[in-house]
């Protein structure tokens, strides 16, 4: 009898126990919570956003999926980005000493005029001619919004915000494969 008296004792203690609720880790609360550097990670898609990821290991091993990427996403186009915890939050910020200055090699383009021009800039690109409207073909856009058949500088390019054009594929145009190249320091159409 004794026994069977301590079972029912114990059943009830068990039965009255409370459970503590579960509590959530702090970084699976904020994807974006930190401590320190090497909690951070960057790259793949956070499946509950459908974003680039940049934050903490432990919400990633959970919600991120690093089958699929973010080209220059993490690194920057020339990896001048770094992951770092700041401030308790994880971010992709510009490396130590990425802003000093760059050494261009010493090459010149002959410009149409005759004179010439050395590589300049962060990127080391050739400077423009004198007179000239470009340097390369991304200088250049349609001087049109729609059915374009030349080009101009971007300085120059038309106010297309409120314009809707029509899907044609129009002859003489830049539709349909034209593009704006940039020839002898002047925008020029390659028309299809």
């Amino acid at each position: 009898m004794r026994l069977l008296n301590f079972v029912f004792i114990l059943l009830f203690l068990v039965s009255c126990t409370v459970v503590p609720p579960k509590t959530v880790h702090p970084m699976m609360e904020d994807s974006s919570f930190c401590n320190v550097d090497a909690d951070c990670t960057c790259g793949g898609i956070d499946t509950k956003t459908d974003n680039c990821f940049v934050g903490n290991k432990l919400y990633a091993s959970k919600y991120v999926d690093l089958s699929r990427s973010c080209p220059d996403f993490c690194t920057g186009i020339a990896a001048h980005l770094e992951t770092k915890c700041v401030e308790r939050v994880c971010k992709n910020v510009p490396r130590e000493g990425w802003n000093k200055p760059v050494a261009c090699t010493e090459e010149a383009k002959l410009c149409p005029d005759g004179s010439a021009v050395g590589r300049t800039g962060p990127n080391c690109e050739f400077a423009p001619c004198p007179d000239s409207e470009c340097s390369s073909d991304a200088d250049c856009v349609a001087a049109e919004c729609c059915h374009a058949t030349a080009c101009v500088p971007k300085a120059q390019a038309p106010n297309c915000a409120d314009v809707m054009c029509t899907m044609e594929c129009r002859g003489g145009t830049l539709d349909c494969g034209g593009s704006c190249g940039c020839k002898e320091g002047k925008c020029s159409a390659v028309l299809t």
